[in-house]
């Protein structure tokens, strides 16, 4: 950060300046040295700074170099030029003051905005880089500049001395000097040459060879690439002299305002001294050759010397340049923990004890990975200097760095070396597939099971088990995938199959054998429950009293309540109580039992929450379903304005009616039933996403500054971690599954602490789903969707036709949904096949909602809500005045709630007509959330959360 007061001294008041210590990028030996970058290179190496200029997209008019020369032939300059795709490198120079005109030339703009620019020192060179300056062209000038005149040039030995006067414009970049060794007019005539930089003061020594005659016009350039007609023309002849070899050696490049700074001249006879660079020489015809620099005014000031020889004749002119400021520089002190570690590696930073001596800190932040870009950056507050936090993902050093700036624009930067080594890549498991000869027959029945299918994709399959009744315990082992079995009696075992993998990861397949006995008709099971979304610790009635025996009776009902195989209960009653303590979606099935042995089995699928919608997609299934009725009517029952747009997401309620949101004004927000304020929390950035309620009543939510919080119901910080991700979804043991941008899918433990992490090949900009047997499903920019298993490992991955941004969506059959950027909706089975698609008029942004019977609703860009069949064919569809990316919601009637860009909240009937609208004051991108109440909740980009109903 660059003081007000030098912001407009590189090379006119107009122009911007940059100290060379603020460099983007380097490479060799470079360090600070004050304001500068001291370049320093060895024999046969290169060292280099570079500088990037912010221009906001124009182009530049002058560029301008400040350095002093060391040791070496000269410095070299490089500047990116994006018309021709290449540096362009100018030198090597000596001089302590370079203007390179650039105006008609280039782009040297990137597509971002931004000028690079490059000192190069090599082979034993070295120079105090003390700051690069550029001023912006002015399309709209098109006024050249008025000629120079008073040209004078003296005879010198070895050279001439040109003096002129200087033009009087706001916008001049400098003098371009045309010779030749004869009489000219146009300065682009045969002959002609003209310097390589211009020339920033009325002043200029033109080296030549004794008893070169030598005719010279100037001209005058502005920033915007206008030139002047040529000056009279004058001439002169060089002396056969020798000039003096002036050598000039400053103190240091940067100095506090009125401090010291000692200038020794050496390799003449006298010297004159301007001291402070304003072209007026203070000191005449000294010999000692030590002055002291006058640094009374702020900004880059340039001291001239003039070296004289001894007879008059022999002049050498020379210049220095240095910054002046008017405080000290604030210290930065960085810290990270930890400092290494395998990836990905979740590194807490913390700058806090960063100090200014005469001033105080006033803004700052982290560069992560040391690319010369800073990741989190507020020029006008600390929060990120006191604690940031980055997740690297891939395995290398990192040279971190923090910068912190004070209240006169001083700044530092501390940099701390980040060692991320690989981490063992995690073992895969293998994957079970059984298959039979036949599945069902008369007892004593034969089966031959193959288990061939089974692969294990980063290493062998080294064992074989078989359960051949299904009561967990395996009655064979082998290392071959072939076996089989007798069946002696009635039933319906699930046979179950596991193999394990050469590091010990298993997996599982089951297959159902139905045994009769001859001349008995199988039982037909069927299973029906009183709630399919229920509340945790809600008691539900499962009821398989329509079961049937066409030739007999059912004798026997036994219960696995969350599909796992493991029967919970038995008996002869058809209906069961059960209660759900975790929320999770739960697989019921019932095995019935004739009179004769032979068995049926039916499953149910059932989502239980801790809240009347606890999470984005109210439950884990992500179904986006209420076994509460929504509002028929569109009245308001209030409204809450926050402090900023309400984007997207969806609201959360708790278990006592208290809607939890989020808002671009950096805070979740507790809203009472009522509508009246209950708390708010500050984050770290905008909060976009949907919070997620815990069983204990904790809020998880994410925030745009890359934290994930936990806080207690009463809005008091429990926990927050450094994360930057999408919505938490909570499984049934309490672990959080979110996925991040550094493409990872994550899990971590309820108090935050890392379970573990898969990584993906996309950005993750959606909410996962979890399947009834655990499996976590999310979809992410590489197209891809992935089937993660509750351990970490990858089950399956599937690919659509594009990105995909939408949630995926489990349904009753565990059918998996959601949409894609190439306008279509996927349907794939639970194995990972495609099972049908549907093509929209628009991208799918939306995530999609499963009706209690199948169906399924999603809204498209092309401005409708569809409705489809659980085969995939057409229901419905309904035109609304803009795109939708808002997630329908579905109450227990079937009606279906979605908001539009077109500021309205909609309400349709299951057959798709429409019910009511309500229009707030700007796009609608929230999803909505329905509550016990009757009550459909809901956030607008006019920054308001709506209640509707009843």
């Amino acid at each position: 950060m660059i003081p007000s007061e030098r912001r407009a001294s590189g090379v006119n008041q107009n122009s911007e300046f940059t100290s060379g210590v603020e460099r983007f990028n380097s490479s060799g030996d470079v360090s600070d040295n004050g304001e500068a970058s001291r370049i320093t290179s060895s024999a046969g190496t290169v060292s280099q700074a570079m500088y990037r200029i912010p221009l906001g997209g124009g182009q530049p008019g002058v560029v301008s170099v400040d350095a002093n020369l060391l040791s070496g032939a000269g410095y070299y300059v490089g500047i990116a030029d994006y018309g021709a795709g290449r540096w362009q490198w100018h030198g090597p120079f000596s001089d302590n003051h370079l203007r390179f005109a650039t105006a008609q030339q280039g782009p040297y703009t990137s597509e971002l905005g931004n000028m690079f620019i490059s000192v190069l020192v090599y082979g034993g060179g070295s120079a105090d880089v003390v700051g690069v300056g550029s001023s912006l062209v002015n399309p709209a000038d098109a006024a050249a500049p008025t000629a120079p005149s008073g040209v004078i040039a003296t005879a010198l030995d070895s050279g001439l001395l040109l003096s002129w006067d200087a033009v009087a414009a706001p916008d001049l970049a400098g003098y371009r000097i045309y010779s030749s060794g004869q009489n000219f007019i146009n300065g682009n005539s045969a002959g002609v040459v003209h310097s390589r930089v211009l020339e920033g003061l009325t002043t200029h020594e033109l080296p030549l060879k004794p008893g070169t005659a030598i005719h010279v016009r100037i001209s005058a350039v502005d920033v915007s690439g206008n030139e002047s007609a040529l000056s009279e023309i004058v001439s002169a002849t060089a002396l056969a002299g020798t000039a003096p070899e002036l050598k000039l050696d400053l103190e240091k490049p940067s100095a506090f305002l009125n401090e010291p700074v000692s200038l020794l001249a050496s390799g003449a006879v006298s010297y004159d001294f301007d001291l402070d660079g304003d072209a007026v020489f203070e000191i005449s015809g000294d010999t000692s050759g030590a002055a002291v620099v006058d640094t009374s005014q702020l900004g880059i000031i340039r001291p001239r010397v003039r070296g004289w020889g001894a007879d008059g004749s022999a002049v050498a002119l020379g210049g220095v340049s240095l910054v002046i400021s008017g405080n000290s520089r604030p210290v930065a002190v960085a810290k990270a923990s930890p400092a290494s570690g395998t990836a990905p590696l979740d590194v807490e930073f913390d700058g806090s004890e960063s100090t200014d001596f005469d001033g105080s800190i006033v803004g700052g932040g982290w560069d992560f990975d040391g690319d010369g870009i800073y990741d989190v950056w507020d020029d006008a507050a600390v929060t990120h200097v006191s604690a940031a936090g980055n997740v690297y993902s891939a395995a290398a050093s990192y040279n971190a760095k923090l910068r912190v700036v004070d209240d006169n624009g001083a700044w530092d930067v501390d940099t701390l070396a980040i060692s991320v080594a690989a981490a063992e890549l995690p073992n895969q498991a293998p994957t079970a597939d059984l298959q039979a000869d036949v599945t069902s027959g008369e007892a004593p029945l034969t089966v031959s099971f193959d288990a061939s299918g089974s692969a294990d994709s980063d290493g062998t399959i080294v064992e074989y088990a078989w359960d051949w009744d299904g009561d967990g315990i395996y009655d064979g082992f082998t290392d071959d995938p072939g076996a089989s079995h007798t069946f002696t009696t009635a039933g319906s075992p699930s046979v179950k199959l596991r193999v394990e993998d050469d590091r010990g990861a298993r997996s599982t397949d089951t297959l159902t054998i139905t045994v009769n006995v001859a001349g008995n008709s199988l039982p037909l099971a069927v299973l029906s429950v009183d709630q399919d979304r229920p509340l945790t610790g809600q008691t539900v009635t499962l009821d398989a009293s329509s079961s049937s025996d066409p030739d007999g009776s059912i004798v026997n009902y036994e219960w696995d309540f969350n599909g796992d195989g493991v029967w919970d209960a038995s008996g002869s009653t058809p209906t069961v109580l059960h209660a759900y303590s975790s929320q999770a979606g739960y697989a019921a099935v019932v095995r019935v039992t004739d009179d004769l042995g032979a068995q049926a089995l039916a499953t149910i699928q059932l989502a239980a929450t801790n809240t009347a919608w606890s999470s984005f997609g109210s439950d884990n299934l992500n179904s986006h379903r209420s076994p509460y009725a929504g509002p028929g009517t569109n009245h308001l029952s209030w409204n809450y304005a926050s402090g900023d747009a309400i984007e997207f997401g969806s609201p959360a309620i708790g278990a006592d009616g208290v809607i939890y949101f989020g808002s671009d004004d950096d805070k979740l927000y507790a809203i009472n039933a009522d509508g009246s304020f209950r708390w708010s929390y500050l984050c770290a950035g905008d909060v976009i996403a949907a919070p997620a309620i815990g069983a204990d009543g904790t809020v998880y939510f994410p925030s745009q500054g890359s934290r994930l919080y936990a806080l207690n119901p009463d809005g008091t910080l429990r926990w927050k971690i450094t994360v930057n991700c999408g919505s938490v979804v909570i499984g049934a043991d309490g672990t959080l599954y979110l996925g991040s941008v550094d493409k990872n899918l994550r899990a971590y433990n309820p108090d935050g602490t890392a379970k573990w992490s898969y990584l993906t090949g996309g950005l993750i900009l959606n909410t996962p789903a979890i399947g009834t047997d655990g499996t976590i499903y999310i979809g992410t920019t590489d197209h891809k969707l992935y089937a993660v298993m509750p351990d970490g490992t990858l089950n399956w991955d599937f690919t659509a036709g594009n990105e995909i941004t939408s949630s995926p969506g489990i349904g009753p059959d565990g059918t998996i949904y959601f949409g894609a950027l190439d306008n279509k909706l996927y349907a794939v089975n639970p194995d990972g096949t495609a099972k049908w698609t549907y093509t929209s008029g628009g991208a799918v942004y939306s995530s999609p909602a499963i009706g209690a019977d199948g169906k399924v609703y999603f809204g498209s860009f092309d401005s409708k809500i569809y409705s489809l069949l659980p085969d995939g064919s057409f229901n419905w569809q309904y035109i609304v005045g803009a795109d939708v990316q808002s997630s329908p919601a579905i109450d227990t009637n079937g009606n279906v709630y979605v908001g539009s860009s077109d500021h309205k909240l909609y309400a349709l009937n299951p057959a798709g007509s429409l019910l009511w609208s309500y229009t707030t004051g700007a796009v609608i991108g929230s999803s909505p959330a329905i509550g016990a109440n009757q009550t459909v909740y809901f956030g607008s980009q006019d920054g308001s959360l709506y209640a509707v109903g009843p």
